[in-house]
């Protein structure tokens, strides 16, 4: 027991998958649990999360960072051992959602950098509210702030950041009151200051949260746009709402796009985007008539939209967070998403290769009577390192869960 919450159980702990005989140099992936439940924060008491964050660090260790109530607030992980030291605030507002993305040290020659996006609440009768945007040091030190303005209303569902070298690309749902959209801005990436700031989606339509990427000399964008008309009888079908892909230029004009990439019925649901070579992996939730083909897809395109895999189903993924999407190595993907099963949200891992297929069967974590929530995930040297929350019956608590998925060859 871990004080209310039984202490989770793996479903498969080990998966061994590759050549059925193991012949010389044949490979075999070993998946397995480096560290199951690695504390980050016990607050011995229940306390709302709105968001989490984990961001490489120096010599192997990490930052987590995650939003409640009384702001955002961050505290280092180290690389082995146990998280000691109390958390540093890094905002003050009360937070809504919060992202955050690191400038690594090829980008800054020295120790990292980290930016971090927060939403701010907001209440109905308040309309719209800036976006703060804030620059940490490895060791959690504020080196600059700035704001996009009047950027989110009281239904924004979620933001998005990644950064270049030279600028960092924030995506939100605007949420406001009569403006459902889709926006992005680009920010410079050593001070702050806003270059530019744009909506994506056509005016008069919903839009929704896009995820982005940011390279040094181009910026992409993927987002739900949902339909404005509706069916006119119980009989008739509702058409699906589309998900768009367009890439911008350095001052924020369209290099390409925007193009429909595939249809969906879960527009509201942010995609998680990857971009491989000049492939373009978009990982998204969808919920169609077929209530049996619900799940999480994948679609693969290249920049100009042509597809280049039709969306094909990973697998389940019905919990309230968007899935996420990383490369693991020689053009291997994971696939993690939060999932429910009975009264817990479960966490389920899927392994696949260049052209989308899983490889394996389904890595799962859950607890009983417990509900993970708000799940980020990162590549840390050969392992995929796991943030989340975990609410349980009386207490929260911040975990880490490590994997890894090393080839060997025999």
């Amino acid at each position: 027991m871990v004080g209310p919450v039984t202490r989770r159980v793996l479903l498969a702990t080990l998966l061994v998958v590759g050549c059925a005989s193991c012949k010389t140099g044949k490979r075999t992936e070993h998946r397995h649990v480096v560290d199951e439940e690695r504390v980050v924060m016990d607050w011995g008491k229940r306390v709302t999360i709105h968001g989490t964050a984990l961001v490489p660090s120096t010599g192997g260790s990490m930052v987590a960072l995650w939003s409640d109530d009384d702001g955002v607030w961050s505290i280092p992980v180290p690389a082995k051992g146990k998280v000691e030291g109390e958390p540093r605030p890094v905002s003050l507002t009360p937070a809504g959602y919060m992202a955050a993305a690191s400038l690594g040290t090829s980008c800054t020659g020295s120790a990292a950098r980290h930016v971090v996006v927060v939403a701010p609440r907001i209440d109905v009768t308040v309309g719209s509210a800036p976006l703060e945007v804030v620059f940490l040091d490895v060791d959690g030190d504020v080196l600059a702030r700035s704001a996009i303005d009047g950027a989110v209303g009281p239904y924004t569902s979620s933001i998005t950041v990644d950064a270049s070298c030279n600028a960092v690309l924030v995506g939100w749902h605007q949420g406001a009151i009569g403006d459902f959209s889709s926006r992005v801005a680009l920010l410079n990436a050593h001070d702050g200051t806003v270059r530019w700031e744009r909506r994506l989606s056509e005016t008069g339509k919903n839009g929704f949260c896009p995820g982005v990427l940011a390279t040094d000399d181009m910026y992409v964008a993927v987002w739900g746009e949902a339909r404005v008309s509706f069916p006119s009888s119980e009989h008739e079908e509702p058409e699906p709402d589309r998900l768009l892909l367009e890439v911008l230029d350095g001052g924020g004009k369209p290099a390409s796009g925007p193009v429909e990439i595939a249809r969906s019925f879960r527009a509201e649901v942010r995609a998680d985007i990857l971009l491989d070579d000049e492939r373009l992996l978009v990982l998204y939730k969808d919920h169609p008539l077929d209530e049996y083909r619900e799940g999480v897809y994948l679609t693969i395109t290249d920049l100009e939209g042509t597809s280049r895999l039709e969306p094909v189903r990973i697998g389940r993924g019905d919990g309230p967070d968007p899935p996420a999407l990383m490369s693991v190595y020689d053009d291997r993907y994971a696939s993690i998403t939060v999932r429910s099963l009975a009264s817990e949200l479960l966490i389920g891992v899927n392994f696949l290769d260049e052209q989308g297929a899983k490889q394996g069967r389904e890595l799962q974590i859950y607890a009983h009577r417990v509900r993970f929530r708000h799940l980020h995930a990162i590549r840390s040297g050969e392992d995929i390192v796991m943030l989340h929350a975990e609410h349980g019956e009386r207490a929260t608590r911040l975990l880490l869960t490590i994997l890894r998925d090393r080839p060997t060859r025999h």
